[in-house]
């Protein structure tokens, strides 16, 4: 029980290892995220989307997230901060969501991909959006390191995703609305749309 503690308030959790190393040479303060709410309808259009962006990118990294408290939505800051109680890396759950399809459509309650683009890290985490304990839509946080470069990138990412509510976590506001039409195809790897296959939200 001492060693478990001690390994939690000193930040060697697994997952948060896992973090400090695909951000190597990133100060945490140098870290922004952005992060959008989605209603709990949109769930598999989103997880569809999500699975979009990473298909193309086999370097990526998923883990499946545990939080020992699931009354409040996980956010990124929770996976970077050190503490008596923190999210590590667990299993990949699912969800079988019923689409009025013969087969239901399995989702991720929460995962967190690890990938770059080119030279920038970046991190993108799903989860439950959390309402008075109660699971409301779906949370998507996307973290990035400061600059151009990471702003560019956020925003060309939220665009791929279904429209919905946007806030900033991090006090610093990532999606921007520049000019950058053309650059979603891009981001996903090639210039194919957003069409519905068997392994988008890993069909049962």
């Amino acid at each position: 029980m001492i060693g478990y503690v001690w390994r939690a308030v000193s930040g060697k959790s697994a997952l948060r290892k896992a973090l400090q190393k695909h951000f190597e040479g990133v100060q945490l303060g140098e870290i922004v995220t952005a992060a959008r709410e989605f209603p709990i309808i949109s769930r598999v259009d989103v997880q569809m989307a999500l699975d979009q962006i990473f298909q193309d990118r086999p370097a990526s990294r998923l883990l499946g997230i545990h939080a020992q408290m699931g009354h409040e939505t996980p956010t990124l800051a929770h996976l970077f901060a050190a503490g008596p109680f923190p999210m590590d890396i667990g299993p990949l759950q699912h969800d079988e969501v019923d689409i009025g399809d013969p087969l239901p459509v399995r989702c991720l309650k929460n995962g967190l991909w690890l990938s770059k683009d080119h030279s920038l890290a970046f991190a993108v985490l799903l989860g439950p959006s959390m309402r008075f304990g109660m699971v409301g839509g779906v949370h998507v946080e996307i973290a990035v390191s400061k600059g151009e470069q990471g702003a560019q990138f956020s925003a060309i990412l939220t665009r791929v995703l279904p429209g919905s509510r946007s806030s900033s976590r991090s006090g610093t506001y990532l999606s921007r609305t520049g000019d950058l039409t053309g650059e979603p195809a891009r981001l996903l790897g090639s210039g194919r749309g957003r069409k519905s296959s068997s392994t988008a939200c890993g069909q049962a």
